[in-house]
């Protein structure tokens, strides 16, 4: 995340651990493992298949994001991604939220207009909100609305709807961008639809020809990752080198504070990749793997490094 975003979600993690009688405590019921969800307009639950709107090209589509069988929370943050040239967001609604009435809007976020937006996370399609239930929290199983979004549509191509992906922290173990929180604590859950939408991601270049490294020296390189098809989410990267041979073993790192990607549909990015050979690191061939996951999906791309005197 950006330091907006990490602001943002600060935000709330602050307020909703301050909050009397709430900081820290987890309640009877803190073990259950409930649903996020993308449901239809007239449901409460998580019951429903995620839905698919379809119209006329300037009517109206709504949704709602809905918890089911979780823990107690009082707060989250939350953010939901389409097309916009299929599903344009309009606006978002928190009547009837399972949070109450008596809340604290950390983000609301539609198209980068709004509060709590970043260029990053946020971006054409993408809509962020977080709320804290302000002296209160939910009686677990939590089952009931988070929040609403009405949607224009403006194609009759089929759209989507989906959560942002490459979020941290977050409830999920795919770090899909859903937090749901009681005080400072991270109440996990799952995610209905688990997908990052249309499209794909991968490596889109590597180094061509292999990387020499001498000892106690470093060299940097790049690989260029992109979106497919349309693609549209935060991509998590990893990077690491192999055989491990001994405490000595030549080091990778990104050369970036926070190793995540956000690809907007027809982008690109190029990372750099910053290997480092200590002075008695074992001389001979490595592999270098950068892996990028998105959601349930992953990637990976391999080059060689040769450690040298």
């Amino acid at each position: 995340m950006r330091f907006e975003d990490k602001a943002a979600t600060f935000l709330l993690l602050t307020v909703a651990a301050f909050l009397p009688g709430i900081a820290g405590v987890l309640p009877a019921g803190a073990e259950l493992v409930g649903v996020v969800c993308i449901s239809d307009a007239g449901s409460d639950s998580c019951l429903s298949p995620p839905p698919t709107p379809a119209g006329e090209i300037g009517t109206l589509a709504e949704v709602a994001v809905n918890i089911q069988g979780a823990a107690s929370i009082n707060g989250f943050d939350i953010y939901v991604k389409t097309d916009q040239n299929i599903l344009n967001p309009l606006n978002t609604e928190l009547a009837g939220t399972v949070l109450g009435t008596n809340l604290f809007l950390a983000a609301q976020c539609i198209n980068e207009t709004g509060f709590g937006c970043t260029t990053l996370t946020t971006g054409p399609g993408i809509v962020r909100v977080a709320a804290v239930a302000l002296g209160t929290s939910t009686t677990a199983p939590t089952t009931g609305r988070l929040f609403s979004i009405t949607y224009n549509i403006t194609s009759l191509a089929p759209g989507f709807i989906s959560f942002q992906t490459g979020c941290s922290p977050s409830s999920t173990t795919s770090n899909a961008c859903v937090l749901t929180v009681l005080g400072s604590q991270v109440v996990p859950v799952t995610i209905v639809p688990d997908t990052t939408g249309p499209g794909d991601f991968a490596f889109i270049s590597t180094p061509d020809s292999q990387l020499i490294v001498p000892r106690g020296q470093f060299r940097l390189t790049s690989v260029t990752i992109g979106s497919i098809d349309g693609f549209s989410g935060g991509v998590s990267v990893n990077v690491e080198i192999k055989p491990r041979r001994g405490p000595f073993s030549p080091l990778t790192f990104f050369f970036v504070a926070t190793p995540v990607v956000f690809l907007l549909p027809g982008t690109q990015t190029i990372l750099v990749v910053e290997v480092v050979a200590l002075t008695r690191s074992p001389i001979g061939e490595y592999t270098v793997t950068v892996t990028g996951t998105s959601g349930l999906v992953s990637h990976s791309a391999s080059f060689s490094v040769r450690v040298s005197r």
